[in-house]
């Protein structure tokens, strides 16, 4: 059962010890107990204040019995260990202590397990749920607006009914696109296509396809004076990436601009997504590139999946990401490549 035992005198600092004892406590057997007790220099140093702690107040009479579960080395790593330790009477006025060990380590692995197991069912439930919702809305748009259109006359009405089942189309195909990107990558199955390419064209066919989705009143644009670069990276899934980041830009961006836009430094590369949009909370800027969350204030924005598949393709390049405020208003999304990734 991996239990140990050992009675220390603390007043001449002598005491005897299980062999299991010892191995619990990452020591040697036979090592005088004096040489450990108090000082405890196998045990992680946060666990090991508690430790010394908790012998104090055994000394000082403040209880007679305490507990707690410590880290002890265990080669690399580290091992979970139980402590109980007691009075086990008076000895010239000076207490004599039980001290009592157990292994846990297998324990703590198993509630490690199921509490992974939990998380991992409470995660799978509220993803079905929201990504529920996500189908939902386009597909009760493409269902309504296609029931109306036999019956509608107006021409006039006709195309712009026909333009919101177009739109609600790619707003349907693009979510279950990035379901199967992220099952992709969490299985491990996605590949990635690294070649060198222009980093300035892939920014002007990237603003170029986005153009027909830009509401009026904004501008997606990039700097006239940017210069060829060449990257090392997958261009499909960088575009992808850019591609969710003005996707997002498009939706809280009403008036004003969206910038694309990189700079190429000595040791990195980042390439940025500008708006002067809503911006977001701090509390929204914490939890921008998790899964379906929702700020706990109303009038907070929330976000869907696009952010955080965009995230996890980018760290799959060895590249970072980042959300911040513009100093103008707005919302600007980095991505930096170290140089050797690039």
């Amino acid at each position: 059962a991996k239990i140990g035992c050992a009675k220390y005198d603390l007043s001449t600092g002598e005491g005897v010890a299980m062999e299991q004892w010892y191995l619990n406590m990452g020591e040697v057997p036979g090592t005088p107990l004096s040489q450990i007790v108090g000082i405890y220099s196998n045990v992680k140093p946060e666990d090991r204040e508690c430790l010394k702690t908790s012998l104090s107040r055994l000394v000082h009479g403040e209880t007679d019995h305490d507990q707690g579960e410590v880290r002890v080395r265990d080669g690399e790593g580290w091992k979970w260990v139980r402590l109980d330790i007691m009075e086990a009477g008076l000895e010239k006025s000076s207490p004599i202590l039980l001290l009592m060990n157990y292994d846990i380590s297998e324990l703590k692995a198993m509630e490690e397990r199921m509490l992974k197991a939990e998380k991992s069912e409470r995660l799978k439930s509220s993803f079905l749920a929201n990504i529920s919702h996500e189908i939902r809305m386009p597909l009760n748009a493409i269902v309504g607006f296609s029931s109306l259109l036999g019956d509608e006359e107006d021409g006039e009405l006709r195309q712009e009914y026909i333009n919101l089942i177009q739109t609600n189309n790619e707003l349907l195909l693009g979510i279950v696109n990035d379901v199967l990107d992220l099952a992709k990558l969490e299985s491990g199955t996605m590949t990635f296509d690294f070649m060198e390419f222009d980093l300035r064209q892939l920014i002007v066919e990237t603003v170029a396809s986005f153009q027909i989705k830009v509401p009026r009143g904004v501008a997606l644009t990039y700097p006239a004076s940017l210069d060829s670069f060449l990257l090392r990276s997958d261009r499909i899934r960088l575009k992808q990436v850019l591609g969710n980041f003005i996707t997002n830009a498009i939706k809280y961006t009403s008036i004003g601009s969206i910038i694309l836009s990189y700079q190429a430094m000595e040791n990195e590369v980042l390439l940025s997504v500008t708006d002067t949009g809503e911006g977001m909370s701090e509390e929204i800027k914490l939890h921008v590139f998790d899964r379906f969350y929702k700020g706990k204030n109303s009038a907070d924005s929330s976000v869907g999946i696009g952010l955080a598949l965009a995230r996890m393709i980018v760290v799959a390049q060895e590249g970072t990401l980042s959300a911040t405020n513009g100093i103008n208003g707005g919302a600007k999304f980095e991505i930096r490549f170290y140089k050797g990734t690039v």
